[in-house]
Parts: structure tokens; C-alpha cells; sequence
């Protein structure tokens, strides 16, 4: 049982160090399937963004990390399996390396949002959909 008093959504940003550390693609779907009912059970929203880039992935870890991305997005559902999308491999993303983060928003290790990543997730982030969770309880 989750025990989340007053928690209606959850951002689920996960699979980034997964990858980087041998799971795939069908691994991580998977866990994402498992967590979202739960989720959903205990009448929790679920926004989910996609994998974000890692220098260091290997080709296959980009296949990966793009399969789940494709999923995520995917009637902006994750297939129908979450309550929507809040995608921030797009605003991080180097748009001449879109497998690597801008460096206007890297702290210098290529995995990390420095202060303004962290400000233009802030600002991407819907308020009004994260909002609306809370009129369906």
C-alpha cells in the first residue's frame, strides 16, 4: 500500500542510471507498467518524461532510451498506461547533439541540469495539468 497523504501526481522521471547500468528497454517498460498501477490504485495521477540523454550510453543504451521515449509518447499517454507527458529530454537536449544535454544547462557532467535546467524544467512543468490532479479527489 502507498502510504502518500495528500499526494494526488507524481512526475516519474526514472530509467536514466538504469540504462547506464544494464537495463533495457523491456526492463524498464516493465517497471513502468508496475509502478503506474500501483499508482493508479492508491488514486495517484502519473506524469512520466522520457529518458533523459548520459554521455557514456552506448549505442544500445541510446536505442533503449529511445524505445522507451517512443513509448512514453505514444498517444501522449504512454499508450493509454499514464496520465501524460511532461517531456524533459526536450528541453534539456543539445539541439546539434540531441543524445546530449545543452550545455547552457549542463553542470559540467553531462548527466545533470545546472541551476537554469533546473529553472527551464521549472518553467516547462504544466501547473494548470498538475492542478487539475487534484480536482479528481
Amino acid at each position: 500500500m502507498l502510504d502518500l497523504h495528500g499526494v494526488t501526481g507524481v512526475l516519474y522521471y526514472y530509467g536514466t542510471n538504469d540504462l547506464a547500468n544494464g537495463c533495457d528497454a523491456t526492463r524498464i517498460l516493465r517497471s513502468y507498467r508496475e509502478v503506474f498501477q500501483r499508482l493508479h490504485a492508491a488514486g495517484i495521477k502519473v506524469y512520466v518524461t522520457p529518458v533523459t540523454s548520459r554521455p557514456g550510453y552506448t549505442d544500445q543504451n541510446n536505442l533503449d532510451r529511445h524505445t522507451v521515449g517512443s513509448h512514453v509518447k505514444k498517444r501522449n499517454s504512454c499508450d493509454g498506461t499514464c496520465d501524460g507527458v511532461m517531456d524533459f529530454d526536450q528541453v534539456l537536449k543539445d539541439p546539434l547533439k540531441p543524445n546530449s544535454i545543452n550545455p547552457a544547462y549542463d553542470t559540467g557532467d553531462g548527466v545533470h541540469a545546472n541551476i537554469a535546467g533546473q529553472r527551464a524544467l521549472a518553467d516547462y512543468v504544466s501547473l494548470p495539468m498538475l492542478l487539475s490532479s487534484t480536482a479528481h479527489h
